[in-house]
């Protein structure tokens, strides 16, 4: 122990530029792991929207009616005989 503080008393540039060494080495490896698990986590978060994306939202095939083609509408008429007396009631 009284070897290294005679070291380190004497060599204190040294032992600085080394010290010096180790800390930007920690800190360019710390940057460098926090920047691939922040991509990590963005690929996942644009996965995981994407899948629930195709959940939720309706295949643009299955939109179109199969016999004419063209889209199916929106909004779903039903009668009843409240609005089957009123024109134009869907």
């Amino acid at each position: 122990m009284t070897d290294v503080i005679r070291w380190l008393s004497s060599n204190v540039i040294a032992a600085l530029g080394i010290f010096g060494a180790a800390v930007a080495f920690t800190a360019s490896t710390w940057q460098q792991v926090s920047q691939r698990r922040a991509e990590r986590d963005e690929r996942q978060f644009q996965a995981f929207h994407k899948v629930v994306e195709s959940v939720v939202s309706p295949d643009r095939k299955t939109e179109s009616d199969t016999v004419t083609g063209r889209p199916r509408s929106s909004s779903s008429c039903v009668t009843s005989p409240a609005t089957t007396t009123l024109p134009n009631a869907c």
